[in-house]
């Protein structure tokens, strides 16, 4: 039941009480999660849209894609060694298949690759 006509919850009057859904009446309510729920933008401006907008798996909270790119940039940034840690043990745990990839990547970048080492013998060679 909702106070929607005086929003006053000691009043019992028929024709101001009306029938709505949990979700509809936090909606209304001036919590936070009726704030959250309005919301169009993320507090730094950028639009929820379906395109820009990231929930979680087991969090229905909406995050902004933009922002939280740029928190996972910055995360990187100040842990620079952390990061490189993660890395090397996600290839030690997983090496038959980083292996795999890496194999497909040479057979497919082969040229390019090649290219690339013979550019850098070729100036070690120059600068010797």
């Amino acid at each position: 039941m909702d106070h929607f006509e005086c929003n006053n919850p000691g009043c019992v009057k028929p024709a101001h009480l009306r029938v709505v859904t949990h979700a509809e009446n936090v909606f209304r309510k001036g919590g936070l999660p009726g704030v959250y729920a309005r919301a169009t933008h993320c507090p730094r401006g950028h639009l929820f849209s379906e395109e820009n907008t990231y929930r979680g798996p087991t969090n229905p909270t909406r995050v902004c894609k933009i922002c939280r790119k740029v928190a996972g940039i910055n995360y990187g940034k100040r842990n620079p060694e952390r990061i490189k840690a993660q890395g090397r043990k996600y290839v030690i745990k997983h090496k038959s298949y980083v292996a795999a990839y890496r194999r497909a990547y040479y057979v497919k970048n082969k040229k390019r690759i090649d290219a690339q080492r013979s550019l850098l013998r070729q100036k070690k060679r120059e600068s010797r």
